[in-house]
């Protein structure tokens, strides 16, 4: 790359006497960051500036943009301006400005250094832009996008490399040594994540459940739970507590504000199961609304079929299952006398992993809630702690997710009432015998 840059050089200068244009370059400001999902380069000259995105190079020169595929060949680019109808004085400008960044290494390039090198500035780039984190021992990779860790896909890494970076440059090898470099100074233990129960991650920050004090999003605690709901101190839910009223009997209903908080609490301190006792699931939609994706309902297979489900439990806040009668029956080997059910149930490490992928250990969170249309035979209980709710009254139709959705705010507040209450009485919930 070096001889054709310095190739491209000579002939640019040629070019630049023939139009009486004298080069200049200096950056005042070079900047990375993320947009749309990928991550971008942003470098300003007084001049011209360039911005590299997607693959794509835009040339920004006072009120117009011109773009052309990112590559190292300049007659490729070249084509590409001219073709845009610009005109040779600035297209001469663009070239310039796009070989001193190359040659400067100020786009990421190889130039002048060890291959080793280069890997490793490429990595701690990504690792520095995205604030990406892997599960120790695992490819289990996380991004920190919109205030919470993401689990990002298999080729997340591929596809960052290729929004910056040539294609000249992106060769099998190199793209798999900078993944494997990313893994080696991002590897955390997996519980450093979600590291304080006490914290819920809302919608507009992070939340303190002793105290409901509201601190910005950072990516310095490595939150891997959401819920999308603003924390707002003022909001209000009548239209959800007269529908509580209406469905659950008065004696439940501090009970069931219980267990809407417990389920917001990053830590199992109970081994129970709740069980919603009715024909309809309507206040399990409530639940699944308030804390969104960290509600699963794959219990079944996280226990007994798939090995690698259990990885997919990891940062889960509540787990249900489809059909939960045949959880009870004796006929499935007694589910809850299973030592994985157990261990779910109770908050004790589990060990999971991905689909070719190596294991690791975690502590799940996630607590137990199902609609149930009738109660188990009381044999079928009998190795497992039960709080049972149920409904009095049904409603007449399931309008709930479309009526109360502008409510989840004050769902949310009347749920951390319920939680305050649990954690004042040591996680004993009311009318508990």
């Amino acid at each position: 790359m070096k001889r054709s840059l310095e190739e491209m050089e000579k002939r640019l200068r040629k070019r630049s006497i023939i139009l009486n244009f004298t080069p200049f370059f200096k950056p005042s400001k070079v900047s990375f960051g993320v947009k749309d999902g990928y991550v971008y380069e942003d470098i300003e000259t007084p001049d011209v500036s360039l911005f590299i995105h997607k693959g794509r190079i835009m040339f920004l020169k006072g009120g117009y943009i011109v773009s052309a595929n990112l590559t190292e060949s300049f007659n490729q680019i070249e084509l590409e301006l001219k073709g845009q109808g610009i005109s040779n004085r600035d297209a001469l400008a663009f070239e310039f400005t796009l070989l001193e960044a190359l040659k400067q290494k100020i786009i990421l390039v190889q130039r002048d250094e060890e291959y080793h090198e280069f890997v490793s500035r490429v990595a701690k780039t990504l690792v520095d832009v995205l604030h990406i984190k892997t599960i120790e021992g695992t490819k289990i990779l996380f991004a920190y996008v919109d205030g919470v860790y993401k689990k990002e896909f298999k080729h997340f890494v591929d596809l960052q490399l290729v929004s910056i970076i040539p294609p000249e440059e992106l060769e099998r090898h190199f793209v798999r040594d900078v993944a494997l470099e990313i893994m080696r100074i991002t590897s955390t233990p997996a519980e450093n994540f979600n590291p304080d129960p006490f914290i819920l991650n809302v919608k507009n920050g992070l939340l303190d459940l002793r105290t409901l004090q509201l601190k910005p999003h950072t990516p310095d605690f490595l939150s891997i739970t959401k819920i999308p709901v603003n924390y707002n101190p003022n909001a209000k839910c009548e239209r959800w507590e007269k529908i509580v009223r209406e469905i659950v009997a008065p004696e439940d209903i501090t009970t069931l504000q219980e267990i809407f908080g417990y389920m917001l609490f990053g830590k199992i301190v109970t081994s129970k199961i709740f069980l919603l006792i009715g024909s309809r699931d309507d206040i399990l939609k409530v639940l699944k609304m308030l804390i969104g994706d960290n509600f699963t309902v794959d219990f079944l297979e996280f226990t007994f079929k798939y090995p690698w489900h259990s990885a997919d439990l990891f940062g889960k806040l509540a787990i249900s299952e489809h059909e939960p009668l045949s959880l009870f029956k004796r006929k499935s080997l007694s589910i809850f006398k299973n030592k994985k059910a157990k261990a779910l149930l109770s908050g004790c490490k589990i060990t999971g992993r991905e689909k070719y992928d190596k294991p690791f250990t975690f502590r799940n969170q996630a607590k137990f809630i199902a609609s149930i249309h009738k109660l188990p035979e009381q044999d079928d209980l009998r190795f497992v702690k039960v709080r049972v709710l149920k409904y009095f009254n049904e409603l007449e139709k399931s309008t709930i997710p479309e009526d109360l959705s502008s409510e989840l705010s004050g769902i949310l507040n009347w749920s951390l009432e319920g939680l305050k209450r649990l954690m004042q009485n040591s996680f004993y919930f009311s009318n508990e015998s």
